[in-house]
């Protein structure tokens, strides 16, 4: 293999940062160790910084991509039959859908062509009796920036909780969780945080977790169930291994973009775009 450094130019994976990378060598310790749980607990705080989340949202990594993010939304919010909302104007958001249907959802796609964002309006038009609502803010396949707070201004109020693909959005420009009421939302570690590719940074608001309790019956993706992965980040009870090293990757790159300011971080993406 050549020793030439790869430039890598894609929405993702963006290269490492530095602090992402030293902290990616350190030695393995285990998945239980009071030292990983107590890194873990900084991450939940960052994590609910980064996404503007208020106090009560359960903050976690998945161990897997940004669509495993995605998936887990369904997965633990959505029961067959529940009427779900998903809109759909690039690859991310027709995978949304068919996730969504897998899980058996009762699916309404709110289209625009591609290159078009979503308009708000028509949201709107489809949300009675849905039971979720399902947004990519950053369609990575097209680079369009979907009108996020004018669409859950439009659902507001519904009684639908909304779902925030921020895959391409968190960690380089504000996000205002609070403010837009959102429910559930999920990035991945590889995009604007430019940490290695493996853990998906979720934030799950304590009205999604009332539903989550209020289920009819347990969610059919065991991994990524809402219930095990508290008993691991907060009850700190064994459910799976985590990816220890990439837990403090991640930890590296978030607090490196918190250091710099999302804002300030905002202002160089457009700069650089």
């Amino acid at each position: 293999m050549s020793a030439r450094p790869h430039l890598l130019l894609t929405p993702g994976p963006t290269p490492l940062h530095p602090a992402a990378r030293e902290a990616l060598g350190r030695d393995l310790l285990g998945h239980m160790d009071p030292e990983v749980f107590a890194l873990n607990r900084e991450i939940q705080r960052d994590l609910r910084t980064l996404y503007g989340a208020p106090e009560g949202t359960f903050t976690a990594l998945l161990a897997g991509t940004g669509s495993l993010g995605m998936e887990a939304g369904f997965a633990n919010l959505v029961e067959p039959g529940d009427r779900v909302v998903v809109g759909v104007n690039g690859s991310f958001g027709a995978r949304m859908a068919e996730m969504a249907e897998r899980h058996g959802a009762r699916v309404r796609r709110v289209t625009a062509s591609p290159g078009e964002p979503l308009r708000p309006d028509d949201v709107a038009a489809q949300v009675d009796g849905a039971r979720l609502v399902a947004v990519v803010h950053g369609e990575t396949s097209t680079g369009v920036l979907n009108p996020l707070p004018e669409i859950a201004a439009a659902i507001s109020g519904s009684g639908a909780l909304l779902s925030v693909d921020a895959v391409t959005t968190a960690g380089m420009q504000p996000f205002d969780m609070a403010g837009l009421g959102a429910d559930y939302v999920y990035t991945g570690s590889q995009k604007c945080l430019s940490a290695p590719p493996g853990v998906a940074p979720v934030a799950v608001s304590e009205r999604a977790l009332a539903r989550h309790a209020a289920r009819r019956s347990p969610p059919a993706l065991w991994y990524a169930d809402f219930a095990g992965l508290r008993d691991y980040w907060e009850a700190q009870s064994y459910h799976h291994t985590v990816p220890v090293n990439l837990h403090f990757a991640l930890h590296a790159a978030l607090r490196a973009a918190l250091a710099e300011g999302l804002t300030a971080r905002q202002a160089r993406a457009a700069a650089v775009g």
